[in-house]
């Protein structure tokens, strides 16, 4: 394209340059639609899961879960990542390690 531009005229750079400008405001107008289509359909896609995840188990596991969180004690499990035997047992390694990784141990 570079090569093209510089073949061109004055008065031809400026008519594409014009074009160009043009061209760009045209694309504002369908580029904000997209982007709002775009977040309709998300929106869509949030209640489609949403009606699915409840039709499949109108358990309301997330409620039951930020329930639960609350419901746990300061410093619970905290022993299994401080306690030399229990990061000596074979099956109890691999929890350790990933527990601690969500503690960024």
């Amino acid at each position: 394209m570079e090569r093209v531009l510089e073949t061109l005229s004055l008065d031809e750079k400026e008519s594409h340059q014009r074009l160009t400008d043009t061209m760009q405001e045209f694309n504002k107008p369908i580029n904000r639609l997209d982007e709002s289509l775009q977040m309709l359909q998300d929106g869509l896609n949030m209640n489609e899961r949403v009606n699915i995840s409840q039709w499949l188990s109108p358990i309301p596991i997330i409620h039951h879960h930020d329930q639960v969180r609350r419901d746990v004690l300061a410093g619970t499990g905290q022993w299994i990542l401080t306690n030399e035997r229990s990061s000596d047992m074979p099956a109890v390694k691999p929890v350790i390690n990933h527990v601690a990784s969500w503690h960024g141990k």
